[in-house]
């Protein structure tokens, strides 16, 4: 079931904040029509409770997406709507990274929204040496939280966003955040925003999720096994397929191509940037390889440039 109240609800939220970063500093935040169609589906789509009552369908939101298409600014509001907005007492929302200097800038875009917006200021308290924000009324706060996993054993999580997933070390924050630390909440969630990664061995943390992922996406699409579908997670990937032979047979040069892959060019991505790195892939392997990595999110691997073409 949709329900159209909680996913405007999400959606008003977020426009009632500021841009912090760019030639868009200080303006407000209008979401694109893929991120209102994210968000709305996130948040509207529910589901009965055991007792009956209407729930969110979705605990997982997985957003992979080129970088520069405004994921932080938006990992930064919905982190910021948790808190304020969603309706959860005491909440615990925790900003998770694969160190803490990556985990702050989602913290530091949060906190400059704070600091655009009088209203919020009235309500939430600003800690930037601990990087924290918390709310005056309740016990609710959002804290940053690295890779260091070995101290996050009990945390009553009402909301994780984990920022590059595909960054992490190890597997061992992912379980520590993810393997029952929401149950006592009615509704956990977890958004997982990141980039494709550079993986050649196949074993990270970030690319088992993103593979899982992909074979939900399959199940719901009718290409792949029904039994892979999880209703709980909202996969949305933008980028080129994980097969290289199907990635090979596409033109990585067409302007079409790029803009599927990210939705942003034109608005946060200057089209001629792209186009720039689209010349200098032509020239050079180790530009290709970046080309498809950092601008057509495909998963490849960057560390080791040969004389091979990328094939």
């Amino acid at each position: 079931m949709f329900d159209q109240k909680r996913a405007a609800l999400a959606c008003q939220f977020i426009q009632l904040l500021t841009f912090t970063q760019g030639t868009f500093a200080g303006k407000p935040f209008r979401l694109q029509p893929w991120q209102h169609d994210v968000i709305s589906q996130f948040y509207g789509t529910t589901a009965q409770d055991d007792d009956g009552t209407l729930i969110r369908q979705y605990q997982y939101l997985y957003l992979e997406i080129p970088k520069k298409n405004g994921k932080t600014e938006l990992s930064a509001a919905l982190g910021l709507y948790h808190l304020l907005a969603d309706g959860e007492a005491n909440g615990e929302i925790y900003i998770c990274a694969a160190d803490r200097e990556n985990a702050s800038k989602c913290f530091q875009a949060m906190r400059a929204m704070v600091e655009a917006a009088p209203w919020l200021q009235k309500r939430v308290e600003v800690r930037p040496s601990t990087r924290e924000i918390r709310l005056k009324k309740d016990l609710s706060y959002i804290k940053v939280l690295s890779s260091e996993a070995y101290s996050k054993h009990g945390k009553n999580i009402s909301c994780v966003i984990f920022d590059e997933l595909h960054a992490q070390p190890n597997r061992a924050l992912w379980d520590v955040m993810t393997a029952g630390a929401g149950d006592a909440r009615r509704q956990p969630v977890w958004i997982v925003l990141t980039t494709a990664g550079d993986d050649p061995d196949r074993k990270s943390i970030g690319w088992e999720i993103h593979s899982m992922c992909r074979r939900i996406l399959a199940a719901r699409d009718g290409t792949g096994n029904p039994a892979d579908d999880n209703p709980i997670w909202l996969p949305v990937i933008y980028g080129l397929p994980d097969d290289a032979e199907a990635a090979d047979k596409l033109d990585i040069y067409d302007e079409a191509l790029w803009r599927q892959c990210n939705p942003s060019i034109g608005v946060t991505i200057p089209l001629r940037a792209v186009r720039q790195a689209a010349l200098e892939a032509k020239q050079s392997e180790a530009k290709e390889r970046l080309f498809r990595w950092l601008r057509l999110n495909q998963w490849i691997a960057v560390k080791t440039v040969g004389w091979l073409p990328l094939t």
